[in-house]
């Protein structure tokens, strides 16, 4: 297992499924650039987000949104019909909205008129 930080945009709109004890799971896909020139090819990082930030963050990865990701990250081998091949999982402990497409714009001015109201939600509980 090994940290990683990756930053790219969402292949697909983020999936929300449910364990069965009913946690909340985000899947979804980043691709990020790697090389220059010719040599310029994808990599694509599958993403998983846990917990009550999964469901938080449901409607706002979207398909196109730049975003950074960083978590422990870990390479699976696979042989499947005779071929060989290689994926990178993250199971994600941060993420940061970097931009927006047209569509998601919006979302992301959201989150953060969200984000401020619940923080000036928790400074009036505060006894000082």
């Amino acid at each position: 297992m090994i940290i990683l930080t990756v930053a790219g945009r969402v292949v697909k709109d983020a999936e929300e499924k449910f364990t069965a004890s009913g946690t909340a799971v985000l899947n979804f896909t980043v691709a990020s650039d790697v090389g220059f020139g010719d040599k310029k090819h994808a990599v694509f990082v599958g993403c998983s987000l846990w917990g009550k930030r999964a469901s938080a963050l449901a409607p706002y990865i979207k398909k196109g949104m730049q975003i950074t990701v960083s978590g422990n990250g870990d390479l699976r081998l696979w042989e499947a019909n005779g071929k060989h091949g290689a994926s990178i999982e993250l199971n994600v402990a941060e993420v940061e909205l970097q931009g927006s497409n047209a569509q998601s714009g919006n979302d992301h001015a959201q989150i953060e008129n969200d984000r401020s109201k619940s923080e000036n939600d928790f400074d009036d509980d505060l006894p000082f």
